[in-house]
Order: C-alpha cells, then structure tokens, then sequence
C-alpha cells in the first residue's frame, strides 16, 4: 500500500501542465490517452480521451479513482475523487516539477507492480506528460542527437549555459 496520498492539489497541477503544454507540442496537435480507466480492471473499461479542457475533469476523476482504488484509501478518499473537478493552477508548469509530479505519482500508486499498468490511462497520461516535460527541459534542445564524442561529459559540464 502507497505511504502518501495523491492530492487533488497533485492530479490538478497535472493536468494544468498538460492542458498548457498541449497547445504548443509539435506531436500532440490533439492529446489522445486510451487505456483502462480501472486499478482493478472493471469488464469494459477501456476508453479514449482526447485531453482538453472539456476531457480533464473525467480525466482527472481517472487518475485520482485510480490511485485511491489501487493504494487502498478509506471509501471518503474515495467518494473525493469520484467528485473530481479541475481547478488549475496558476503560472506555467516547470518541466522539473512536474517529471518529480509523475514520478511522485507512479510510485504512491505503486504503478510498476500492477499487472497491466501499461495498458490503461494513467500510464498513457503519464508517458506522454513525461514527454511533453523533457522536451521543455533548459537546453535539451542543445544537447547533442546520437553520441560519438567521448569526451561529450567534459564538454558538456563546460558549456556556456544558454
């Protein structure tokens, strides 16, 4: 069982990022997360979603069930995140948090024990967030593309920061 609860204040920072970040990311012309939407794996619950601000409360009501069913939390966090509804955070995401906001998540729902975990949305959700991040990360775009430098690290740690 998960030590710490996913807050709502966590699913919506999340979700902020997402909704943020989907507008300006070159792949993601239209967000799409499809899996099951069950920590149990409820008959029938495989869905798709395209992640906009009409999708992000069933979203968000997803991710949130799904971390409480897993983990175990008394029926009250339950009935909580059944009720879900966005309220998104103010300011622009930073990459950083929000990598440390996924892996906060998969690890207080014990994601990688779950049988079938890469087959539902949260995982889905949470791959592409991840994707989205690193490609906002400070100079990911400077770094170089396939390495043949052995020296790359040297070189690197003595870059002029851009």
């Amino acid at each position: 069982m998960s030590e710490l609860f996913v807050s709502k204040t966590h699913i919506d920072a999340l979700l902020t990022a997402a909704l943020r970040w989907s507008e300006s990311y070159e792949s993601w012309h239209q967000l799409t997360v499809s899996g099951e939407t069950s920590a149990l794996g409820a008959p029938d619950s495989r869905t798709t979603i395209v992640v906009n601000a009409e999708s992000a409360d069933e979203l968000g009501r997803i991710l949130w069930v799904y971390h409480v069913e897993y983990c175990e939390w008394e029926e009250d966090a339950l009935d909580e995140a059944r009720a879900y509804v966005l309220d998104p955070l103010p300011g622009e995401p930073d990459p950083v948090v929000i990598l440390r906001a996924i892996d906060f998540y998969m690890y207080q729902t014990q994601a990688e024990t779950l049988e079938g975990w890469s087959d539902t949305i949260p995982y889905e959700f949470m791959m592409k967030l991840q994707d989205m991040a690193i490609s906002r990360l400070p100079d990911i775009n400077r770094a170089p593309w396939g390495l043949e430098d052995r020296d790359i690290f040297l070189k690197w740690a003595a870059r002029t920061p851009g």
